[in-house]
């Protein structure tokens, strides 16, 4: 698997995340060829900030199964800045630094997926969620 890592903004004040794997030359060096699939549902969502408001990982519990079939199982080796299915989950750790806060809840979901590896996510957590 090459190694990537995701361009991520969080606003803290409306609970959206965004999370999107660069491509060489921006959205214009996609391949003319390349498919990208969305997937949309809602789930339970952990997002775990480290020091400074920095989005350290994502947690999607609940995956559809179709979803869960195409994502690679963790391993041992480096696994930030990938999307890996942790004992059932959507794991993206995105940073080595450990969280001060996990928020909690379920939010509506948008992966986006090219060529069968996930290259990006949005998630905006519900009403009155998340909660620490």
């Amino acid at each position: 698997m090459a190694q990537h890592s995701f361009v991520t903004q969080w606003d803290a004040d409306s609970g959206v995340f965004q999370a999107e794997q660069p491509q060489p030359g921006g959205r214009e060096g996609r391949s003319a060829t390349s498919v990208r699939t969305r997937v949309e549902f809602r789930a339970e969502v952990s997002v775990s900030i480290a020091e400074g408001d920095q989005v350290c990982a994502i947690d999607v519990r609940e995956l559809p199964q179709h979803v869960a079939a195409a994502m690679p199982q963790a391993r041992d080796e480096e696994t930030v800045g990938h999307a890996w299915l942790d004992t059932g989950w959507l794991w993206i750790p995105l940073s080595h630094r450990p969280p001060d806060t996990e928020l909690t809840g379920v939010a509506d979901l948008v992966l986006h997926f090219e060529q069968d590896v996930l290259a990006g996510l949005s998630l905006r957590f519900l009403e009155g969620e998340p909660t620490p």
